[in-house]
């Protein structure tokens, strides 16, 4: 769509090979690049949303039941982990990082907007809602970057002043 005319589906499915045999875990997670500077590093959901979003971008140019069947098995796995698909486990418990969720969002309406359902419709309404809910508590018409996911406001005094305002633009951008 943007008028490169070079081997664009050559570079997809170079991409997808590397996807499924360097970075898949036996979990259904994603590895966190780059391979040799933390081999062991957890699988955060700021991975695992770009995960989602190549796996809808597969499946848009080159229809195919195995990145469907992927992103289900993911986000599955991270319901399992998590109790919800998007927030992690923090030093004192569930936090939201409102990068990551963001681009999990992202994610979940590329899969939208490729045909697909639930459950990548529900999480991307229950997202936006959870956001609007935050955004409406905040007394600083600001979302920090960690949240309490049930209190909506920043996990503790460090992340309460971490701020970024190029995320709220993308927040913007993602929300129109």
């Amino acid at each position: 769509s943007l008028g490169w005319n070079g081997p664009w589906r050559e570079a997809m499915r170079h991409g997808a090979d590397f996807l499924f045999a360097r970075l898949q875990r036996e979990d259904g997670l994603f590895r966190p690049l780059p391979l040799e500077a933390a081999p062991d590093r957890p699988a955060g959901l700021y991975d695992q949303a770009f995960a989602l979003l190549a796996l809808a971008c597969l499946h848009r140019h080159h229809p195919a039941r195995l990145w469907h069947d992927t992103a289900l098995r993911l986000i599955g796995e991270l319901e399992a982990r998590n109790g919800s698909c998007w927030t992690e486990l923090g030093q004192s418990g569930p936090i939201v990082s409102t990068n990551s969720l963001m681009h999990l969002f992202e994610a979940m309406l590329t899969w939208c907007a490729v045909g697909a359902s639930n459950p990548f419709d529900r999480h991307a309404r229950a997202i936006r809602v959870a956001l609007t809910d935050w955004l409406e508590q905040s007394s600083e018409d600001k979302l920090a970057e960690i949240i309490d996911p049930d209190t909506g406001r920043p996990s503790d005094a460090k992340h309460s002043q971490c701020w970024m305002p190029g995320h709220h633009y993308e927040w913007a951008f993602l929300l129109k």
